[in-house]
């Protein structure tokens, strides 16, 4: 289990945790962030060109045409653990984000400023070979994950709800994305009910980069009928040796869409994740010289997103917190840099970046220390 160490600063527009917390020495040589741009760091796509009609499961064969796939029986999800909740101090959900308001714009009556959409980008910048506790060489997953909150449906009042858009890689079982709509009233029997997009399975490898986000379709969305749902999507893809996307390579982006089933819409006000262990509270550990970068960001903007993923209002606002962040209870064995003893290349220092209704958190984890 890893040390939790948080500083606590105010700032604007997110509050920011990352366990064990990040270092305050100099950062190193910058690097190309490929997707930077005027207001912020943005998802690769940049806006999504287009977007599942109906519920369930789609694959986007080509950029811009989506083909609908069957989902996963619920024998076959049952065939591999889901990811799990924290139960206490022995996860790891990594960096993570808190929407809060300012004083003054509580003076004005405003108590929250829900997240409508996040999303998380993980790039190996090193990678050597790894092993998952329970599954391993090959295991690992991918999560977006968001806050426990109490439900507002009035079928299932009284339940803390909570959601997963995660991708899981299972050795010899393939690959799977799925928004997990999960309740854990009770944290000794929690409930799921997901939406998985089946997939062959996605070896890691050096300069893979993964992006899983989600969105709250509320309602007065446009993009279904039956709002509210949930929008889930994986985006992969690999990366040259200077930055820039490999058009030979393997890429590709799945759609899940699912119910809002207990009420997301409203109240999601974290975002948190990372490269992690496959499912059932495992552990993803590296071997070797490890570099991974974390990019994580939010929006309160209104869902359709207009193509620049800004807004003028709503506009997020925090300060660094130390909640955020435990949420599941997979882990990995890397470090938040920067830190001086590790040379093979040193990682810059974690970096918010924040404008136009939207947030970004740039964070490296390493290994060894």
């Amino acid at each position: 289990m890893k040390t939790l160490r948080i500083a606590v600063a105010t700032t604007s527009l997110l509050a920011i945790v990352c366990a064990p917390a990040v270092r305050a020495q100099a950062p190193g040589a910058p690097r190309t962030l490929a997707s930077q741009v005027a207001g912020g760091y943005k998802p690769v796509p940049v806006m999504h060109t287009v977007v599942p009609a109906e519920l369930g499961c789609h694959v986007e064969t080509t950029p811009g045409k989506l083909t609908k796939v069957a989902c996963l029986s619920a024998a076959e999800i049952a065939k591999y653990p889901p990811p799990i909740p924290c139960a206490g101090a022995d996860g790891d959900a990594a960096c993570g984000m808190q929407s809060t308001v300012t004083p003054a714009q509580q003076q004005f009556g405003v108590n929250r400023i829900p997240i409508t959409e996040g999303f998380l980008e993980n790039t190996l910048e090193q990678y050597g070979s790894s092993t998952d506790s329970d599954f391993g060489a090959g295991g690992y997953s991918v999560q977006l994950n968001t806050n426990y909150f109490s439900s507002t449906t009035t079928s299932v009042a009284n339940t803390t709800g909570w959601i997963q858009f995660a991708f899981q890689n299972f050795p010899g079982g393939g690959g799977r994305f799925c928004i997990w709509n999960n309740h854990w009233t009770d944290p000794h029997n929690p409930q799921y009910s997901p939406v998985c997009t089946p997939y062959s399975a996605l070896p890691l490898t050096a300069r893979a980069r993964f992006t899983v986000g989600g969105f709250v379709c509320a309602r007065g969305c446009n993009y279904i009928s039956n709002a509210p749902a949930l929008f889930g999507w994986m985006h992969w893809d690999t990366l040259n040796a200077n930055g820039t996307v490999c058009a030979n390579c393997s890429s590709g982006t799945l759609w899940a869409v699912a119910p809002d089933t207990y009420g997301l819409a409203g109240n999601w006000l974290q975002v948190s994740g990372s490269l992690l262990g496959s499912g059932r509270g495992s552990k993803l550990t590296f071997s070797g010289n490890a570099d991974d970068r974390n990019v994580l960001g939010a929006t309160a903007c209104p869902i359709p997103l207009s193509p620049g993923w800004t807004c003028n209002t709503p506009q997020l606002n925090a300060q660094y917190a130390d909640t955020a962040g435990w949420v599941t209870g997979e882990s990995n064995n890397l470090y938040y840099a920067p830190n001086p003893n590790w040379v093979s290349p040193q990682a810059p220092q974690s970096a918010l970046n924040c404008s136009g209704g939207f947030c970004s958190l740039t964070a490296y984890e390493i290994f060894p220390e």
